[in-house]
């Protein structure tokens, strides 16, 4: 229950918009508030998109390995 509501409350301010994501399902009301599962799956994403923001430290990766972080970063936005 702890953790249900650490979702919701970490994506309170967070408008509709961003949250919904009805790619997969389209026969579904696109305009219908956004389940929990699309908050939790922002909310991930957005800790993964941090996560490799701090990974980018542009002197000490090798090149590679920064072309593939940045293209990661790009899918995630």
């Amino acid at each position: 229950m702890i953790m249900y509501n650490l979702v919701e409350l970490s994506t309170w301010s967070v408008s509709g918009e961003v949250l919904r994501n009805r790619s997969d399902c389209p026969w579904d009301d696109p305009n219908r508030r956004p389940s929990h599962e699309y908050r939790r799956n922002f909310l991930r994403y957005e800790i993964l998109a941090n996560k490799i923001n701090a990974l980018v430290v542009p002197k000490l990766l090798p090149k590679k390995i920064r072309k593939r972080l940045d293209l990661l970063k790009n899918t995630l936005a």
